[in-house]
Formats: structure tokens, C-alpha cells, sequence
């Protein structure tokens, strides 16, 4: 393949709305990546998740469901769940499968405090190899907590306060906690 030097990913998303407060999408995709390429996760979650099969030729078969339930004006629930099945397509490890999962599931609340405001809190799993053939799959891996609270300054400034911690960051179990705090500032217009 000529372009893209032989890297591509194609998706396709089918969106759904069973009833006014309930959305539902599914997504299917698949991706191959040529020798010294592979990024089957978009370097997060653990190095395994990444590469596999190392640095060899992989294809990978991808499928996503996600949803989000409006409860109220103001309360909104989400998650999100991927799952992709990458198979090695060159050197030894030939034909060799590897099973990668990751999800979210978070909360928004609207108004909390004043009117224009969004408190969220979300939380997740890293990508991880859950199974894989010719060696084993991660032990642990790392998981996010998100929390933020965006305040309207004025119809078009806002301030968004927050932070995130990464568990067991780089899923070797040995590493420690990594905590990060922000201040943000937007402007829409």
C-alpha cells in the first residue's frame, strides 16, 4: 500500500436512539499496521497494549459500544466500553491473537452552583491485553479518576478547576500513583 506507508484505519459508527433520554452508538473498525508501526492503542494504557507482537506487521479488528442516558435537565450518565482483537501478521509470532479492553463510565451535573456550570466525574480503564497467545497478557493496569468543575465568568469566560489520577500508572504495578491538577481557562465564541 502506497499511502500512509501502509498504516490505515477504517470505521464505521451506527447511532441510535431508543427513546428521548437514551442514545446508544456502536462502532466497528479495522486497522493494519505495517512492521515498525503499531500503535494499536494511541500510546496509552500498558506497553503491551500497544505493541502486541512487538514491532511486527498487526492487524486489528476494533468494536466500541457507548451510551449516554439524560436522567434529568441537568444529570447526564455516559460509558463507553472497546474491545479489539489484533492478530500479528508478520515474523514468528504469525497468526498469533491478542485481546485489548478498555471502558469509561462518568457522570455530568448541570447548574451545580450556578447556572451555567458543569460538574463531571469520570472514571476508566487504561487499554490492556486481557489475552494474549505466545507469552502473558498485563498483570494489572492503570486506572483514571477525573473530576472538574467548569464555572461560568461570563456568557463567553470560563474557569474550569480540576484534576485526574492515574493508578498503578504504566500498568506495572510497581510504579506509583501519577496526580495531576489544572486550571483552565475558555473562551467561546
Amino acid at each position: 500500500m502506497v499511502f500512509f506507508n501502509g498504516s490505515y484505519t477504517a470505521i464505521t459508527q451506527l447511532n441510535w436512539q431508543p427513546a428521548q433520554p437514551l442514545k446508544v452508538g456502536l462502532a466497528l473498525g479495522y486497522s493494519f499496521y505495517p512492521d515498525n508501526t503499531v500503535n494499536l492503542s494511541g500510546s496509552t494504557g500498558s506497553a503491551l497494549a500497544r505493541q502486541p507482537f512487538d514491532s511486527a506487521a498487526t492487524a486489528a479488528l476494533r468494536l466500541g459500544i457507548q451510551g449516554d442516558w439524560q436522567i434529568s435537565d441537568r444529570i447526564v450518565l455516559a460509558a463507553w466500553v472497546g474491545y479489539v482483537n489484533a492478530q500479528a501478521r508478520s515474523g514468528p509470532l504469525t497468526g498469533n491473537e491478542a485481546d485489548i479492553w478498555n471502558w469509561s463510565a462518568n457522570v455530568g451535573i448541570r447548574d451545580l452552583g450556578k447556572k451555567g456550570s458543569l460538574l463531571a466525574i469520570a472514571t476508566g480503564m487504561a487499554p490492556r491485553v486481557t489475552a494474549i497467545e505466545g507469552r502473558a497478557p498485563d498483570p494489572e493496569t492503570a486506572h483514571l479518576l477525573e473530576v472538574f468543575y467548569e464555572i461560568p465568568l461570563t456568557d463567553n469566560l470560563f474557569l474550569t478547576p480540576g484534576g485526574f489520577i492515574v493508578f498503578l500508572g504504566g500498568s506495572g504495578g510497581n510504579n506509583d500513583d501519577i496526580w495531576v491538577f489544572l486550571l483552565r481557562t475558555s473562551f467561546r465564541i
